[in-house]
């Protein structure tokens, strides 16, 4: 067992099994393989210039005594509106409260929950999970805008 982030992992891992991975096309690295593919995708779409002013991690302070804070993973402009996405494989109960709660102090935000694109595929001894080929479609239309 490890300690990363005040988050006890077990193999390196956190308890949802999360990988933090690096992305070489946005330069930086992410929570989540879920994350940093939505990530990319909106730095695309950014370069195309379809969205404006990609922002990652975003803080909300939800009270001051006790310090207790939600943070969104990506907030852009799109057609003048600010948008916010939060990449998410398992909604845990902390995370709906602390939503709820953002919602109620903010009404005025509206959050997009992404849900991490993946089908299940058998092998001889276990079930692996392999993304989508949605990223590499959407990708494809992306540069074709840009043309």
């Amino acid at each position: 067992m490890e300690k990363a982030g005040g988050i006890v992992t077990w193999w390196g891992r956190n308890k949802n099994h999360a990988v933090r991975t690096y992305s070489d096309l946005c330069q930086r690295e992410f929570a989540s393989k879920g994350e940093c593919e939505h990530g990319e995708v909106l730095y695309l779409l950014q370069e195309a210039k379809i969205i404006k002013d990609l922002k990652y991690q975003i803080p909300f302070q939800l009270c001051l005594k006790p310090n207790i804070k939600i943070t969104i993973d990506f907030s852009y402009k799109m057609n003048g509106e600010t948008r916010y996405d939060e990449v998410k494989g398992k909604m845990e109960r902390e995370f709906r409260v602390k939503l709820a709660w953002l919602l109620k102090e903010h009404p005025d935000i509206n959050i997009d929950l992404i849900k991490p694109m993946y089908i299940r595929s058998n092998t001889k001894n276990n079930v692996v999970n392999k993304p989508k080929r949605v990223k590499k479609v959407l990708v494809t239309q992306i540069l074709e805008h840009m043309r």
